[in-house]
């Protein structure tokens, strides 16, 4: 089995204890040395190494900020994930991390999103890695993974929100456009 591991790169420790945890473990994971292919714009790489992964995990400390690098990778990975329904996006959750929203897009409609949460990683980390690792397996007792509906309530409002966004939006411009053509013309000839 292959995984690859997208971390915040503000605090790399977690990303390297999950690696050795995981390998420990008997799974796979991508890291990105650099020396593979030199010839390949880091996008490339990224896109080349989810090619070859059967799943990316997402983990996610609150105390680290997301940066452009992880967004990039996070693009990247929800591309790959869309692209291949076997590949999976299992967020692994330290303290009171949320998973990402776009996360829960990888499953259907109606189902659920498995999350691997570390309350407190001094106690938790290993019963964690090995309940990623069973998940990663399928041998997961899933009365023992946290689950986080596709769809949530808070979901709905947001888009609730953008939705009163986007009319108020329309509203505030449609009185700067006419709606007679003529009139639109002669305003665009006045300036």
């Amino acid at each position: 089995m292959n995984v690859f591991i997208s971390h915040s790169s503000e605090n790399p420790r977690w990303g390297e204890q999950l690696k050795s945890s995981l390998e420990e473990r008997g799974i796979s994971v991508w890291s990105d040395t650099g020396d593979e292919t030199p010839n390949l714009t880091r996008t490339e790489k990224l896109e080349q190494a989810m090619r070859g992964v059967e799943a990316v995990i997402l983990l996610i400390d609150p105390r680290s900020k997301t940066d452009e690098k992880e967004r990039r990778v996070w693009q990247v990975a929800l591309g790959a994930v869309w692209s291949d329904p076997q590949k999976r996006m299992i967020p692994f959750l330290l303290r009171n991390a949320e998973a990402p929203g776009f996360a829960r897009s990888t499953v259907p409609r109606d189902g659920s999103l498995p999350v691997i949460r570390v309350k407190d990683p001094k106690r938790d980390w290993d019963r964690a890695v090995d309940d990623l690792v069973a998940l990663l397996r399928n041998e997961a007792d899933m009365s023992r993974i946290e689950q986080v509906p596709r769809i949530t309530e808070k979901d709905r409002e947001a888009h609730r929100k953008a939705e009163a966004d986007i009319q108020a939006y329309i509203e505030s411009i449609r009185h700067n456009f006419p709606e007679d053509p003529a009139e639109w013309r002669a305003r665009q000839a006045q300036r």
